[in-house]
């Protein structure tokens, strides 16, 4: 029994072409597809002892990594939303100079986030317990 399945297919395909056109067309496309993978992105595990265990020394050499993937900050007012692994965090807007300087790293030193920041080193490790509780950041080294 002999069916028009060539033509069929034709007519499928041209109505997925022409929803693929229509959806790279659209400007919001791509917040979308990153808004799917944010809730999606597991967080990098990695190992550090909590700020009560070890604390973090004010030792320039110390590295700091960041343990969201695709994560991104969000200022409203006052507050800091840092959101990555499918979450969001709310956090004091003075720590935004600290998480933008390792968004644009991911791994580097409390020597480098103290520069960037315009802080002692003390000053920077002492923002760091409540991010390594939280299991945002590790410290090393």
């Amino acid at each position: 029994m002999p069916t028009d399945s060539s033509a069929t297919t034709a007519t499928e395909l041209a109505a997925l072409a022409g929803l693929i056109a229509t959806a790279l067309r659209d400007p919001a496309l791509l917040d979308r597809y990153h808004a799917a993978q944010d809730r999606t992105a597991p967080i990098r595990p990695a190992t550090a002892l909590p700020s009560h265990v070890c604390p973090a020394q004010a030792r320039p050499e110390l590295r700091v990594r960041l343990l969201l993937p695709r994560a991104r900050l969000e200022t409203a007012g006052q507050v800091l939303r840092l959101h990555g692994g499918g979450r969001t965090w709310e956090l004091s807007a003075s720590l935004r100079p600290l998480i933008a300087t390792l968004l644009d790293h991911l791994v580097t030193t409390l020597g480098h986030i103290a520069a960037e920041c315009e802080i002692p080193v003390g000053k920077a490790a002492g923002m760091l317990p409540g991010l390594v509780q939280h299991g945002l950041v590790s410290v090393s080294g």
